[in-house]
This record gives structure tokens, sequence and C-alpha cells, in this order.
């Protein structure tokens, strides 16, 4: 009897010791991602050039470091051979390598310069690779990572060429498109709202304003259109500054109901602007919704949301703010609705 007491306490005490093992040892760090997402054309002093918007996601709860160069894209990337492109490094600058550091569940945005050398006439698929080197010290980079294997990261941009030479879209690609960006986290350059900051700016919405557009006001749009104003609150005790569009409030204001969406705000000039409130002070704007045919015969509810992005420049991110409607967004009063 004992000794099947003694056995009994031996195997608790060994899954005791193997769960508080397993407990202590560090899992290694998920592999970062790599994400070519969309692309544009930059002109540089040699020419025009194509630019991948390319990302490093960083899904640990780590600051991920890593080797890179700030004028040689080339020691780290390669794409597949084709007869139409090629990366591009900086001209008249030395290969310098530094250290990078992209803080936990953030991306940073590497805009890579790409030569075209040949017009393209049809459907592109170039894959790119990046060897990606975990930082290690070193004062001579380029001779010690002959000794550190890097992790491999790749992705595929598909571009389409019609027989004149020209881009164009199909619905998969935006399909695709959209894919990549939920895959993708918030950008080192875009500010995130801090928990106390979302305390201190609110949205309101008065759902006994909410009136009717005039007739002829959207004659482009064979839904039922509305009215009503939402105002951004500043009840902190500095100004609050944040960007927005002169006429294209649907990119930036935003209706949780499925049956309603916000229109753009008829004008002559649309153009990217920012606006100030004062602190303790608040602004409105009058936000038109549309609603779909017979929807309102019964009660809706719905809130209006806005992205609040602070500390944005006049070009946002050198060619990516898709992610400007996608965070930072201040949520108003729940407003039932129906007519």
């Amino acid at each position: 009897m004992f000794g099947k007491f003694k056995f009994m306490c031996w195997v608790c005490l060994s899954a005791w010791l193997t769960t508080a093992s397993s407990q202590t040892i560090k899992q290694p760090n998920p592999i970062p991602r790599l994400l070519v997402i969309g692309s544009y054309f930059s002109d540089g002093s040699d020419g025009e050039y194509m630019v991948f918007r390319t990302f490093i996601v960083n899904h640990s709860d780590d600051t991920l470091r890593f080797w890179g160069s700030n004028s040689r894209p080339t020691e780290f990337f390669t794409m597949t051979n084709n007869d139409y492109m090629h990366i591009a490094d900086e001209e008249g600058n030395s290969s310098v390598f530094e250290q990078i550091a992209i803080p936990p569940h953030r991306s940073l945005l590497i805009p890579l310069k790409l030569v075209v050398d040949k017009q393209p006439h049809e459907i592109v698929r170039p894959k790119v690779t990046m060897k990606f080197y975990r930082w290690f010290a070193s004062v001579n980079f380029k001779e010690d990572r002959k000794k550190h294997k890097p992790e491999i990261l790749s992705d595929t941009m598909t571009l389409k060429y019609n027989k004149n030479g020209n881009i164009y879209y199909a619905k998969s690609d935006w399909g695709e498109h959209q894919k990549k960006q939920k895959m993708n986290l918030p950008t080192t350059k875009l500010y995130l709202l801090n928990v106390n900051e979302r305390k201190l700016y609110t949205v309101t919405v008065d759902g006994t304003k909410i009136s009717r557009a005039a007739k002829g006001e959207y004659s482009y749009i064979k839904e039922k259109v509305f009215k009503i104003p939402v105002t951004v609150h500043n009840n902190s005790n500095e100004p609050l500054k944040y960007y927005s569009m002169s006429c294209s409030w649907d990119e930036f204001y935003h209706i949780d109901n499925s049956i309603m969406g916000v229109l753009m705000s008829p004008c002559e000039k649309n153009i990217p602007t920012e606006v100030t409130i004062a602190p303790h002070s608040a602004h409105t704007d009058i936000i038109a919704f549309s609603c779909k045919k017979n929807s309102l015969k019964t009660l809706q509810r719905f809130r209006i949301g806005l992205n609040i992005n602070k500390n944005v420049n006049d070009d946002p991110f050198g060619g990516y703010d898709d992610e400007l409607d996608l965070y930072n967004i201040v949520w108003s009063n729940e407003i039932q609705f129906h007519q």
C-alpha cells in the first residue's frame, strides 16, 4: 500500500515539474509576416518609379528588432526574375546597415522602389522575398551575417495590364486587397488614441434633429437621404487637431447599421483638411446618410463613428492612407429611428 502511495506521489511530482518547466520556458517569437499591399508611381530625380507598399508585420508581444538598410534594399529584398521591373537601390549612397525596431502588434511600411525596364501588357505576379536577420550585435554586419541564417519572408503582388499597358483592377483584386489589409496591423507612423484620450474625445448625435435632405440635393441617390448633426467634443485641456476631408466625410465617418450609409457632402473642391477644436469645446458636422427603401418601417438603431486621427501630415504615410479609416474610431451614443 505504501509503495503504491509512493508511486502516485512520484507521478504527481513529475507531472508538476513538467508543467512548471514548460511554463518557465519562453516560447520563441512568431515569425513576422511580409505583406505587399498595393502600389503607386513616384517621380524621382532620375525618372519615374513604381513603389510597392511593403509591410513587415509584428504579431508578437515583444518589440521586433532586426537589421535593415536605409539605402540598399537589395541587400535584403529580392524579386522573382521578370522582363519588366527590378528593385532599385538609392543612387550614390553607400550601404548603411542599421537596427530597425517595430513595437509589439504594429507594422512597418517599407516603400520598395522598382525601376520599370519594360512596359508590361499582361498579368505580372512578382514574388517579393526578404532575408530577415533578427538583431545581433555587430560592427561589420556584411561579414557577420554569414554566420547567421536569416528567416525567409515572402509575398506575391499581382499587377494586371491591358494590351495598351494600362493597369486595371477586377473585383477579385479588391477582395485580395481587403484580405491583406485585415492581416496587417497599424503602422509605426499611425498615432493610436490611448485610453485616456478616448475618454476625453467623445462623439454625440442628436436623434431629435434628423431631417430629410432637400429635394434634388442628392438626386443621384435612389434611396432616402437624411441629415443628422454629429458633434465632436474635446474635453481635454489641449487643442484637438485631427485629419479630415473637406467633402468626402464618408471616408472617416461610419455608421454601424448595414441598411444605412454615410454620404459624401456636396462641394466643389475635395481636399485634405485639419479640424481644430479648442480645449473644452466642440465641433459639429451635418452628416448625410442614406437608408434602403422601406427599411424605416421598423425601428432602426445606429451609431455614428469618427476616425480621430491625430498627428497626420499632408501626405499621409508616403502614399499609404488606407489605415486612416480603419483605426481610432470613436463611436457616438445610439439612436433609435423610424418613419
